[in-house]
C-alpha cells in the first residue's frame, strides 16, 4: 500500500515522501518506489497478468498490490470471474475474457497477454463477429419477406438479434408480446444443433416459427419422458420442462426417471423459453435444465434464456434463472453480493428478508440481459388501463370465508373483528367500545401479509370460496359485453369460474387439461370472430397464445405471482393490438381480497426497482456487443511498462550499492570519531532532517556535544557545569538526535539554547 507518511527506505536508506513509497503493514517496512519495483505513481499504471488455464479458462492476476479505489476498479472490471484463493487469481471462461480485457483496459490497467492467448481471443472475436454478421443478414432477408406481407421487423428486434448472437450466455427479458421468439430464432447460427425447452403448450409455436423463418433448421417436437435426445447438426429438438431427463447423481441408480446421458455436438445452442419455470433452485426441472446447460457449455455451445418475467416473486428466483446460463456471477459477482444488492437480511426463521434494491442492481442486470418495454419501443401500441369492479358478498358467503380463515381469529380475535368492519382496516384508531392499539392492528396486518407462511391451506380455502362467490358478478359482467357484441377474455386462478364458462354458448376455455391442438383451434376461432369470448386459468392461458381481438380482459381473481398476472394480461395487449386495453378486476369487500393486492403491490415494487429499471430505452446506450480490442497496442504498452520497471530496478540497484558504500564509510568514520570524541551525522537522513549547514549550526553541534558530556547526571546535582535543571531534558534530546540530523526548527532552538551557556562552550560566531 502507498505510504501515508514520510520516512526512510528500508533498503537503500533514501528519504521517501508521503504518498510515494510502498509500505508493507505485515513487516512494517517502507520502500521507495524503485526498491519496491514500481515507478513513481504519476508515471505508472498497474499491470494485470492474463494467462490461459487449460483450453476454456483464462486467469487474471495483478502484478503488484492494488489498494483502495484501484482495487474497486479491478473488481468491477473482472465482474463475472471466480476468485481462486490458492493462487490468488480470478478465472473466467474464455468467452467472457474479451469483455474483461476490454473493461480492464478501459479502467486504466495495463494488460499483459501472451501472444498465443491474444491470437486465441482474436480468433474467438472473429468467430463471434461472423455470427453477428450472419444474424444481421438473416434479419434483413426475413424483414424483406415480412414487407411483402405489409409487415416488418421492428428496429428494437434487429438490435436484439445482434445482441443475442454476440453472446454465449444471455437473458432476453423483453416485456411480453414484443417478439422474443423470432429474435432468438433469427439469431441461431446456420445449421447449428438446437435444443428448445419450453412450456408444453408452446412447443407448437416454436416448431411453427422455426419452420417459417429458418428453412436451414429441421424442427422436431419430442413427446414423452423418454423422448429426449441430443440434436444433430441443423436440427432443432423441441421439448418441454416436465419431461427433461433427470440430472445424473453420482452413486445413485434410480429408474423412476430417465437420466441425462451422452454429450451434445460442439456449438449446440440451448434455448430456455419462459425460463421462469425453473425459478426454484430445488426443483427437478431446474436441476435437469442446468445439467443440460453444463454439457452444452462444456462443448463450446450457447445458452440463451427468454422470459418477460425474470423476477416473479422474490430476488433469489432471478439468481436461479441467471445460473441456468452461468451468467449470475457475471452479473453480480457472488451470491453474497447479490443478497447485499437486493437489501437482503437474515430472516427470523431462516432465509432472507428482502428490502429495496440498490441502484447498482440496474447495471448488474444489464451486464447479462436485454429488456425492452412496450411503452419505450412501441409507443404507438395501445396502453393498458386498470379498473376495479366492486363485488358485495352476502352474509352467508362472508361467514363461510371467515370460517375457512378462522386461524387468524384464534390469534388476533379483536384485530380480525376490526379488519372485518366497514371502517378502513388499516387505521390504528377505532370507534368501537374496545378500541384497538396500534400493535393490534399492525400485528394483524403483518400476519395477513405473511398468511401464506402461517397457514397456506387456510388461505387457499378462503380464496377458493372468494372465487366462487364472485361467479354471479362475473356472469353479469359477461352478459353486458355479449349484449354489446364486444369480445372478452376472462382469467382466474381457480378452475370453478372457468369451467362454468365451458358450457356457455359462444365460449371456449383453456385450462391445464386443454391439448395443444385445441389451444391453437380456440386461438384461431377467437381471432377470426367465431367466439364471443375465451376463459382460461392464469397459468394455462397466460402463455403462448394471442387474443388481440379483445381489448377487454376480466380477472375474477389474481395469482400471488405478479409476473403470471402480467403474462395473462399480455395475451390481449401485444403486437397486433390496435385499441386501448382495459383490464377489469373483480374485488370483493373482504380483507382477504384486499390483502392480495397489497402483497402484489409489495412484490411489484421490487420488480420495478430492479428488472424493469434495467430496461433499455431509446435514450439509453445501445447494448454492448463485441468489444473492439487492439491486442497489438496492449502488447506494446505492456512491453513499455516492463522496460520501465526494468529501468526502475536498475535505479534501485544503483541506490542499494550507493547505500552500502555510504554505510561502510559511515561505520568506519564513526569508529574513528568515537575515539576522538566527535559526532558524525548519518549520510542517509529522514526527510526534513539534516546536518549543520551554517557556522552557527556547526558551533551548536560542538556545544551540544560538550554540554551533554559535562551533564551526565542530567542536572541532578548542582556542579555549575552542563545544563541547568530546566534545560537538561531537551538539551539531551537534541544531543541524541544529532546522529539522525535535526530539522531546521531544531537547529534554531539548538543555537539559542547553547548561547545561554557561552561561558562553558564559547561565544557563537556572528
Amino acid at each position: 500500500m502507498r505510504t501515508r507518511y514520510p520516512g526512510t527506505c528500508a533498503v537503500c536508506r533514501s528519504p521517501v515522501e508521503a504518498g510515494k513509497g510502498e509500505y508493507d503493514p505485515k513487516t512494517r517496512t517502507l520502500k521507495c518506489d524503485p526498491c519496491a519495483g514500481v515507478r513513481p505513481m504519476a508515471d505508472t499504471k498497474p499491470m494485470i497478468q492474463v494467462t490461459r488455464e487449460g483450453t476454456q479458462t483464462v486467469s487474471f492476476k495483478p502484478t503488484s498490490y492494488l489498494g483502495g479505489e484501484l482495487f474497486n476498479k479491478y473488481r468491477n472490471a473482472i465482474a463475472g470471474s471466480r476468485f481462486v484463493a490458492s493462487t490468488k487469481t480470478n478465472t473466467a471462461p474464455i468467452e467472457r475474457s474479451l469483455a474483461i480485457v476490454n473493461a480492464l483496459s478501459a479502467a486504466g490497467f495495463l494488460v499483459d497477454i501472451p501472444p498465443e492467448l491474444a491470437s486465441a481471443l482474436q480468433a474467438l472475436r472473429a468467430k463471434q463477429q461472423g455470427m453477428v454478421a450472419s444474424a444481421s443478414e438473416r434479419a434483413v432477408e426475413i424483414d424483406r419477406k415480412l414487407q411483402e406481407r405489409g409487415l416488418t421487423l421492428f428496429p428494437f428486434q434487429k438490435v436484439g438479434i445482434q445482441w443475442i448472437a454476440s453472446r454465449t450466455g444471455a437473458l432476453l427479458a423483453d416485456e411480453m408480446g414484443l417478439g422474443k421468439t423470432i429474435q432468438i430464432v433469427v439469431a441461431i447460427p446456420e445449421e447449428a444443433p438446437v435444443i428448445v425447452v419450453a412450456a408444453a403448450v408452446a412447443k407448437g409455436v416454436w416448431a411453427r416459427e422455426i419452420a417459417r423463418w429458418r428453412p436451414d433448421l429441421r424442427p422436431v417436437v419430442l413427446e414423452g419422458r423418454a423422448s429426449f435426445r441430443w440434436p444433430e447438426k441443423g436440427e432443432a429438438v423441441i421439448t418441454n420442462f416436465d419431461v427433461l431427463p433427470r440430472a445424473p447423481v453420482a452413486g445413485e441408480s434410480n429408474n423412476n426417471r430417465v437420466q441425462l446421458t451422452g454429450d451434445p455436438l460442439d456449438g449446440t445452442v440451448l434455448v430456455g423459453d419462459e425460463i421462469h419455470a425453473i425459478k426454484s433452485s430445488k426443483s427437478l426441472r431446474t436441476q435437469s435444465f442446468r445439467a443440460i446447460s453444463e454439457k452444452v457449455r462444456a462443448k463450446g455451445g450457447r445458452v440463451w434464456l427468454a422470459t418477460g418475467t425474470p423476477l416473479l416473486n422474490k430476488p433469489p428466483e432471478l439468481w436461479t434463472i441467471l445460473q441456468a446460463a452461468d451468467i449470475a456471477r457475471e452479473a453480480f459477482g457472488s451470491y453474497n453480493a447479490f443478497v447485499e444488492a437486493f437489501g437482503g437480511t437474515p430472516g427470523e426463521w431462516g432465509g432472507y428478508e428482502w428490502g429495496d434494491p440498490k441502484p447498482s442492481v440496474v447495471e448488474n442486470i444489464r451486464r447479462v440481459s436485454l429488456r425492452r418495454m412496450r411503452a419505450d419501443v412501441l409507443p404507438e401500441l395501445p396502453v393498458k388501463t386498470w379498473q376495479q369492479v366492486p363485488v358485495d358478498l352476502g352474509a352467508k358467503q362472508a361467514k363461510a370465508i371467515d370460517k375457512a380463515t378462522d386461524f387468524i381469529l384464534s390469534l388476533f380475535p379483536t384485530a380480525w373483528e376490526k379488519l372485518m368492519s366497514d371502517e378502513d382496516p388499516w387505521e390504528a384508531e377505532s370507534k368501537a367500545t374496545n378500541p384497538l392499539t396500534p400493535n393490534d392492528i399492525e400485528g394483524a396486518r403483518q400476519l395477513m401479509l405473511e398468511t401464506s407462511k402461517t397457514n397456506f391451506e387456510a388461505m387457499s380455502n378462503g380464496r377458493k370460496l372468494l372465487a366462487r362467490a364472485k361467479i354471479p358478478a362475473m356472469l353479469e359482467f359477461i352478459e353486458d359485453f355479449e349484449e354489446q357484441n364486444e369480445p372478452l377474455v376472462v382469467f382466474s386462478v381457480h378452475r370453478e369460474p372457468i369451467d362454468l364458462l365451458a358450457s356457455r354458448e359462444g365460449w371456449a376455455v383453456i385450462t391445464g387439461d386443454t391439448p395443444a391442438e385445441e389451444r391453437t383451434r380456440i386461438e384461431n376461432d377467437f381471432q377470426a370472430g367465431k367466439l364471443k369470448g375465451v376463459g382460461g386459468t392464469i397459468k394455462a392461458a397466460g402463455v403462448a397464445i394471442t387474443l388481440t381481438r379483445a381489448h377487454h380482459a376480466l380477472f375474477v381473481d389474481r395469482d400471488f405471482t405478479p409476473g403470471l398476472n402480467d403474462q395473462a394480461e399480455d395475451r390481449v395487449c401485444r403486437i397486433g393490438q390496435t385499441r386501448g386495453v382495459v383490464i377489469h378486476d373483480l374485488v370483493a369487500n373482504h380483507p382477504l381480497d384486499r390483502i392480495l393486492y397489497e402483497i402484489l403491490g409489495k412484490k411489484e415494487t421490487i420488480i420495478e426497482a430492479s428488472v424493469d429499471a434495467a430496461r433499455a430505452t431509446p435514450e439509453s446506450a445501445p447494448p454492448a456487443l463485441l468489444p473492439e480490442i487492439d491486442f497489438e497496442a496492449l502488447a506494446r504498452l505492456a512491453e513499455e511498462e516492463v522496460k520501465a520497471l526494468s529501468e526502475a530496478e536498475r535505479i534501485a540497484n544503483e541506490r542499494r550499492q550507493k547505500a552500502e558504500a555510504e554505510k561502510l564509510a559511515y561505520e568506519t568514520e564513526l569508529a574513528t570519531a568515537k575515539k576522538e570524541g566527535r559526532v558524525v551525522a548519518k549520510p542517509f537522513l529522514a526527510p526534513g532532517r539534516r546536518g549543520p549547514e551554517t557556522p552557527r549550526e556547526e558551533w551548536a553541534l560542538r556545544a551540544l556535544i560538550t554540554l551533554n558530556h559535562l551533564d551526565p547526571d542530567m542536572a541532578r546535582s548542582r556542579n555549575d557545569v552542563g545544563f541547568n535543571g530546566s534545560d537538561s531534558g531537551y538539551g539531551h534530546v537534541l544531543g541524541g538526535r544529532l546522529y539522525d540530523g535535526l530539522t531546521a526548527k531544531e537547529w534554531q532552538v539548538a543555537v539559542a539554547l547553547c548561547t545561554k551557556y557561552w561561558r562553558q562552550v564559547g561565544r557563537p560566531p556572528n
